[in-house]
């Protein structure tokens, strides 16, 4: 999720492709942490712990894109990222903050600090919500989210309004935040880099199997057991050039398709379309995900985070014909630690 978009293409959605979208964005919610169990190869047996250092900081820099697609409409975005994740104590363990941020001009040319931009200078650090984690890494909330994000639409909404516009050369803005979007979404995003790996215990080298329980919160967190392959190299260097302190974490998931029986066709799996509307019943569901982690096991510091994310849906629509959209998610992050 980021504040501002670089469109490859863009075409209008359909009502049912909005209700895709409702659907997709949540079917991947965060899972309970896996038990995994060895049936590779012996090698150094390492603990994951959530043990980032007091004061760290990192800049963090890369892209994140979108694509929701069906057989007449397409949606694409394609983001540019720059800014500094911190971490600082709190009474709960530590609260995670996003700053510093870069976004991309809005002829799409190169990033550019908000904090350069006369007048942008106060959402430089406010396009992303803080949030809080207990001492081993799990997540626990977004404190006083609904407060930052009215914030932030209302320095947003005074932008907007602005007579004169924005200064020759200002990145592309949101137009409002939604803070349910981020309640969803944080979670979500600190899990592959931090919450699934935090706790366990890996052979350097290993392969494993493993299962993972996804909870889909439009259906009534209803939970699917989703089977992973996760891949453990040995040590190797954290790219830049030291000495082999980290590890590469290659996990691959896809549902267990007896998981899907329930939901397809059943009252439960019903999205409107509208409130007059008559139902989008669901008939089919695949999905598919990837994440690949460079990361410091003794810290979980992360290097590189790299996450595919891929869901089919197929529906029923009222006149009886079936349709079936595709999103593909997918960000590429690489860590610059400041300490």
């Amino acid at each position: 999720m980021t504040p501002s978009g670089r469109h490859a293409r863009r075409l209008p959605r359909s009502a049912a492709l909005a209700a895709s979208v409702a659907l997709l964005g949540l079917a991947c919610a965060s899972p309970a942490p896996p038990d995994v169990a060895s049936r590779g190869e012996a090698g150094e047996r390492v603990a994951l712990r959530f043990a980032w250092p007091d004061g760290f900081a990192a800049r963090v820099e890369g892209t994140e894109s979108r694509r929701l697609s069906s057989d007449d409409v397409l949606d694409a975005t394609r983001s540019e990222l720059s800014y500094r994740v911190r971490i600082e104590p709190s009474a709960e363990g530590a609260r995670i903050h996003y700053e510093d941020f870069s976004l991309p001009t809005l002829d799409a040319g190169a990033l550019v600090p908000l904090r350069g931009v006369p007048g942008l200078e106060s959402l430089a650090d406010a396009l992303r919500p803080s949030f809080v984690v207990g001492p081993s890494g799990r997540f626990l909330g977004t404190p006083d989210l609904d407060d930052t994000v009215a914030a932030v639409n209302r320095e947003l909404d005074a932008l907007h309004a602005r007579s004169e516009g924005l200064p020759v050369g200002a990145p592309a803005l949101p137009t409002r935040f939604s803070a349910e979007l981020f309640r969803r979404h944080a979670p979500v995003e600190w899990w592959p880099m931090v919450e699934m790996w935090a706790g366990r215990e890996i052979v350097l080298g290993g392969r494993y199997q493993l299962d993972l329980v996804t909870r889909m919160p439009l259906l009534d967190g209803t939970t699917l057991r989703m089977e992973g392959h996760l891949v453990v190299s040995g040590r190797q260097s954290c790219g830049d050039g030291g000495p082999p302190r980290c590890i590469e974490l290659v996990l691959e998931t896809k549902p267990d398709p007896l998981e899907f029986i329930p939901l397809l066709g059943d009252e439960g799996s019903r999205i409107e379309e509208g409130a007059e509307a008559s139902p989008v019943t669901l008939t089919r569901l695949d999905l598919r995900e990837h994440v690949r982690l460079l990361t410091e096991p003794e810290t979980l510091v992360p290097r590189l985070l790299e996450t595919r994310q891929r869901a089919r849906v197929t529906f029923r629509l009222p006149d009886g014909s079936l349709r079936t959209d595709t999103l593909d998610q997918q960000a590429d992050l690489v860590f610059h630690p400041e300490t």
